[in-house]
């Protein structure tokens, strides 16, 4: 055991192989490693896009929120969502007046 300790502590790749694996000093740059690389990159940006769509699907499907039926009054405190950039919810904000539903 003492034998497969690295410099960070116990290292996993000693106690499997019983080695440690060679790290190129500089970059490699292999016509196949770009490849993977490309194909990886792509195979994640259809991954990220079927997961966008799956997620508003399931948006859609959910019900409404049981806050958004609520009236809003002078004094009440709110959150706000803006969207991108930021794309997130602020506040609270206190409300000062309301117009139907607008609210300020």
């Amino acid at each position: 055991m003492n034998q497969t300790a690295g410099p960070n502590g116990l290292a996993h790749t000693l106690l499997v192989f019983g080695v440690l694996p060679r790290t190129p000093i500089a970059p490699l740059t292999l016509s196949a490693q770009q490849y993977r690389v490309k194909a990886l990159q792509t195979a994640r940006r259809e991954m990220e896009g079927h997961v966008a769509r799956a997620r508003v699907r399931v948006a859609r499907r959910a019900p409404v929120p049981a806050a958004a039926g609520q009236r809003l009054a002078p004094g009440m405190e709110v959150l706000v969502y803006r969207e991108p950039p930021i794309n997130e919810w602020v506040g609270p904000f206190l409300v000062i007046t309301c117009k139907d539903k607008m609210a300020w």
